[in-house]
């Protein structure tokens, strides 16, 4: 049986911390490096739809070249459903790999436990950064931590850093900047100002083909809503802030839904107003994630019929093998949009 290498610790940490032009942790840390020379790591992990394949990634291939670690993928494609049955699958045949990166939930945890997945414990204490991060944020190591006290897994990224910022929060709209500058109109910050951006867009021919009518003013795809895809979320939050869950933490310890407040309910009432003028399409809720990006990917400005999009990053919204390195100069993400006189406002007048 083949179990966890204690390798696969900081190679999984540098995954999210490190990027293919700036190698941050050689940078801070630089002799700790190479980790080991000739070493191989086999690791499972789902396919992500941005990336062609793993093993010829440039970010990869640095990593490689920085731990002297090769690893050897094992890819399961589809959403993270699908990811979910192969990864059973996976298990059921004991063929195990050094490493599994998957979203495991303490079922998982408590059902692989020693059986499949090791505890992790003795391994993080010689460790650099996985050890410091626990120390300095007990809530993550609570977080990771199994119900008989060991760690069997990491986190995919740490928490938001303390201090506030618009792009750690998932639940995000990008506007197609070309469409505003045409429109010469400012980057919205109240929903007001955006829906009048919308209805600028939905009124006139911003892509230029003669057809005035094929503008979409917004889109997403509600089969992530969860994970920030759903651009109804942002607007809402103008109202009340929300969750994926849809349930705040008290520091009290207790829990409240914000689906049952009267400012989330006046955010539904304002929703359902942009609904109806046209500036909320019904596929949102219909399209799969593919299926939104195949409307956003356009190879050329003269083909975008989409001026806003919902995502947490510029990856959910277009594949950059596609839409190349326009996305960061094409689309702008918006700060949190306010209501009329700040967050969490009552109802705005539309």
């Amino acid at each position: 049986m083949r179990r966890f290498l204690t390798l696969a610790l900081a190679l999984v940490l540098l995954c999210s911390t490190a990027c293919a032009e700036t190698l941050l942790p050689k940078q801070s840390r630089p002799e700790l490096f190479p980790v080991a020379d000739g070493a191989k790591l086999q690791v499972w992990c789902g396919q992500d739809g941005n990336i062609t394949a793993y093993a010829v990634n440039p970010e990869n291939a640095e990593l490689e070249a920085l731990t002297g670690v090769k690893i050897d993928w094992i890819t399961a494609p589809g959403a993270q459903a699908d990811m979910n049955v192969m990864f059973n699958l996976h298990i059921a045949s004991g063929n195990y790999p050094d490493l599994y990166m998957n979203s495991y939930g303490t079922g998982d945890i408590i059902t692989y436990a020693n059986d499949v997945f090791i505890p992790l414990n003795e391994y993080i204490e010689n460790t650099t950064w996985i050890k410091q991060y626990l120390e300095d944020m007990p809530e993550l190591k609570e977080a990771v931590t199994a119900p008989d006290g060991n760690i069997y897994c990491l986190w995919k990224g740490l928490p938001a850093a303390e201090e506030e910022s618009d792009y750690n929060y998932p639940f995000k709209l990008f506007i197609y900047q070309p469409w505003l500058d045409a429109a010469g109109l400012a980057v919205p910050a109240t929903i007001d100002e955006y829906r009048e951006v919308l209805r600028y867009f939905r009124d006139h021919d911003m892509n230029g083909n003669g057809d005035p009518t094929d503008e979409l003013p917004m889109l997403g795809s509600y089969a992530f809503d969860h994970d920030g895809s759903d651009p109804t979320y942002p607007i809402m939050s103008a109202f009340q802030l929300i969750t994926s869950d849809y349930l705040w933490y008290n520091e009290d310890k207790t829990v409240e839904c914000v689906a049952v407040t009267d400012a989330y309910r006046e955010g539904l009432i304002y929703l359902n107003s942009m609904y109806a003028e046209g500036l909320i399409p019904e596929d949102i809720y219909a399209l799969t994630l593919n299926e939104f990006r195949d409307v956003v990917n356009v190879p050329s400005a003269e083909r975008m019929v989409v001026g806003s999009a919902g995502g947490p990053a510029y990856a959910r919204i277009c594949n950059t093998s596609i839409f190349g390195e326009r996305a960061y100069d094409e689309w702008t993400i918006l700060k949190a949009l306010t209501g009329c006189e700040g967050p969490l406002t009552a109802r705005c007048p539309s």
